[in-house]
């Protein structure tokens, strides 16, 4: 996933600030399916990240 984006550009999470990147598909499908999104849902993201989740998200919901 986008671990290869990661370590191409030399990022890495600041542990101290709490920052964790999502490189998982299967977590990511789990966190959708929690969501319980709807197509009529509007989603505020805080600290998108890479975006990973945001464009999963996007693709369910009327406005991320």
């Amino acid at each position: 996933m986008e671990s290869g984006l990661l370590k191409r550009y030399k990022v890495h999470p600041n542990k101290r600030l709490g920052q964790n990147f999502l490189v998982s598909r299967t977590v990511l499908k789990k966190i959708i399916k929690a969501g319980e999104l709807k197509s009529s849902d509007i989603v505020l993201e805080i600290g998108p990240g890479l975006g990973i989740l945001t464009k999963a998200i996007a693709k369910k919901v009327k406005k991320v």
